[in-house]
C-alpha cells in the first residue's frame, strides 16, 4: 500500500524524541517505545517479532532509545553505541529473520551523543501475513503488546491482498546459448518506481549489473517487456559453477491504479532449466531453406523496384531484426562469397557480429559496445590488436 498516514509525524531528529515525552505522547497501536538494551546482540531476535507484529497490524512506528512508565514515554536513555550496530545490522536482521520481505521498512539513526544513537523503525501494513522466522509464528500489535494471531486473524490479513491484481511478472528463459530473465508488466496501468533486489547477488557477465536492475525503473509501462542475459547455459550448469542453482528477484514497485506498494518475490529455479530444449535461432531456422527464399524474395524485388528498394523487417521469436540486405549477405558469407553489400555497424547488433564473424559472445559485446558507446581514444584496432584476422574479417564484411 502506499505510505501509511499514522496519527503522529515520524521523528527523525532528536528535538523530534524530546518532544515525544515532553508532550507526554503515550503508546498506541502504532507506537512503542523501547530501551536501547533491546538491541544489544543477545536481544536482537525480538526485534523481528515486534517489527511482524506491527507490519501484521496497521503498520506502526518502533523508538528505540527512550525509556517508558506504564505506557508514557519518561527520558532518553544512553542510546546504541555505534561501534555495537548499525542501520545496515537492523535492517538485514529484520529481513532475514521475517518472511515475506516487508516493504516500505524506514530506518532512521537519531545520534544522541558522539558515540551513541536512538533508531526509529517504521513499518507499514503488510499486504499478507507476515511470519516471525524465529519463532515460526504470526505476531499482531494488540492491547500496546505483541500478541500470536489466531487462524482468522492470519486469514484476514490474507484477505488484504484481494483486489490488488499483480502488475508485473518474472520468467526464466532459455535462447541459444544464454539464460534470460524476462521482465514484463502484464497489466494494465504503470508500475512506478519499480526497484529489483537478487538474493543471493548473481555474477553478471563483464561484472556489471544491467542498468535497470541496478537503477531501477521509474515508469514502466503497460505491455512493456524487458529481457537480460543473466548468464552462460553451460557454464551456470556445471556442478562446480559458483552461480546460484537457486535465488530469488525481490521486486518492489507503486501500482499506480491503486496506489498500493507492493513488493513481490520471485524464486528462480535455475537448475528446472537443465536438458531443456532453446528455441533455436532466427538464423539457425532459416539455415536450410536460405537460398530458396533469397532467391524468391529477388525475384519479387526486381518485380517491384521501381517503388519497393527494402523489405520489412524478417522478425522472428529471437528478437532479432534481419533485413533482407543482411540475409543476402549471411548467404554469401556462408558460401564463401565476397560479392556482397557490406553491413552498417551502426545498425548492427552482437548476435549478427557472433555469425558473421564467428565469434563468442563476450567478444562481440566489446565490439558492440565500442560502436556505440567508445571510450576516449579506444579505436577498433586498438580494441582487436590481438586479434588481426577478426579486424580483417570485420573491414571485409562491415562499413
Amino acid at each position: 500500500m502506499s505510505k501509511a498516514e499514522f496519527p503522529l509525524p515520524i521523528p527523525r531528529t532528536l528535538a523530534d524524541l524530546q518532544g515525544l515525552i515532553s508532550n507526554k505522547v503515550q503508546e498506541s497501536l502504532f507506537l512503542d517505545y523501547k530501551d536501547s538494551r533491546a538491541l544489544q546482540s543477545k536481544n536482537l531476535n525480538e526485534l523481528s517479532k515486534d517489527v511482524s507484529a506491527f507490519a501484521n497490524a496497521a503498520g506502526g512506528i518502533l523508538i528505540y532509545g527512550i525509556k517508558e512508565d506504564k505506557l508514557y514515554p519518561v527520558s532518553l536513555d544512553s542510546g546504541v553505541p555505534a561501534t555495537e550496530i548499525t542501520r545496515e545490522t537492523i535492517e538485514q536482521k529484520i529481513l532475514s529473520n521475517g518472511s515475506p520481505r516487508l516493504d516500505g521498512l524506514d530506518i532512521f539513526p537519531i545520534e544522541l551523543s558522539n558515540s551513541s544513537f536512538a533508531y526509529v523503525i517504521v513499518v507499514q501494513k503488510a499486504l499478507q501475513p507476515h511470519q516471525d522466522r524465529v519463532t515460526h509464528r504470526y505476531y499482531k500489535r494488540f492491547n500496546f503488546k505483541s500478541q500470536p494471531m489466531e487462524d482468522y486473524e492470519i486469514e484476514d490479513v490474507r484477505k488484504r491482498r484481494q483486489g490488488f491484481d499483480s502488475l508485473i511478472s518474472v520468467n526464466l528463459l532459455v535462447s541459444q546459448a544464454f539464460l534470460e530473465l524476462a521482465i514484463e508488466n502484464k497489466g494494465t496501468v504503470v508500475a512506478e518506481d519499480v526497484k529489483f533486489n537478487f538474493e543471493p547477488v548473481l555474477p553478471w557477465n563483464h561484472g556489471t549489473q544491467p542498468h535497470a536492475f541496478k537503477n531501477g525503473i521509474p515508469k514502466f509501462a503497460p505491455g512493456r517487456r524487458l529481457v537480460f542475459v543473466i548468464g552462460h547455459t553451460v557454464n551456470a550448469l556445471q556442478p562446480a559453477s559458483t552461480f546460484p542453482k537457486n535465488f530469488v528477484l525481490y521486486v518492489n514497485y507503486l501500482h499506480s491504479g491503486t496506489d498500493t506498494s507492493i513488493c513481490e518475490e520471485f524464486p528462480i529455479d535455475v537448475a528446472s532449466v537443465d536438458g531443456s530444449v532453446a528455441e533455436s535461432s532466427d538464423i539457425a531456422k532459416l539455415d536450410s531453406n536460405l537460398s530458396l527464399a533469397l532467391g524468391r524474395i529477388e525475384k519479387k524485388l526486381a518485380e517491384i523496384s521501381s517503388s519497393l528498394k527494402i523489405i520489412e523487417d524478417v522478425r522472428s521469436g529471437t528478437g532479432l531484426n534481419l533485413s533482407i540486405t543482411t540475409l543476402k549477405n549471411l548467404s554469401q558469407v556462408a558460401t564463401g562469397q565476397s560479392n556482397f553489400e557490406k553491413i552498417p555497424l551502426q545498425h548492427t547488433s552482437r548476435e549478427v557480429l557472433m555469425e558473421v564473424l564467428g565469434i563468442d559472445f563476450d567478444l562481440a559485446w566489446q565490439i558492440e559496445k565500442n560502436i556505440h558507446w567508445p571510450d576516449n581514444g579506444m579505436t577498433m584496432e586498438k580494441l582487436l590488436v590481438d586479434k588481426p584476422e577478426i579486424l580483417l574479417q570485420l573491414r571485409r564484411y562491415f562499413k
